[in-house]
């Protein structure tokens, strides 16, 4: 069964840059700068894996946080290379 994914960032009313961030299907927001607004497609029988990443509306670092957290998520792989939700939370603390 193929699975399609969408997701969107939106900047809202009251702050100056977009924070969130997100992962899904091996895909992440990786450009700070840019709106998103994306429809993915995970491989046919591959594991699914998503996250959703809140900047921390608006505290310093806020977007290098959900950044962080989005890369960690992807390093650590979904749950065909073992997945776990503390190592995942660890890690992406320290970072």
């Amino acid at each position: 069964m193929k699975t399609e994914c969408y997701v969107q960032t939106n900047i809202g009313a009251v702050r100056a840059n977009n924070e969130d961030n997100y992962y899904c299907a091996g895909k992440w927001k990786e450009n700070l700068r840019t709106p998103t607004e994306e429809l993915l497609q995970a491989p046919e029988g591959e594991s699914l894996l998503f996250g959703v990443f809140d900047g921390m509306g608006g505290e310093a670092g806020g977007e290098q946080a959900s950044l962080l957290c989005a890369e960690t998520l992807n390093e650590i792989g979904g749950w065909e290379r073992g997945f776990e939700a503390p190592a995942f939370y660890y890690r992406a603390n320290a970072a």
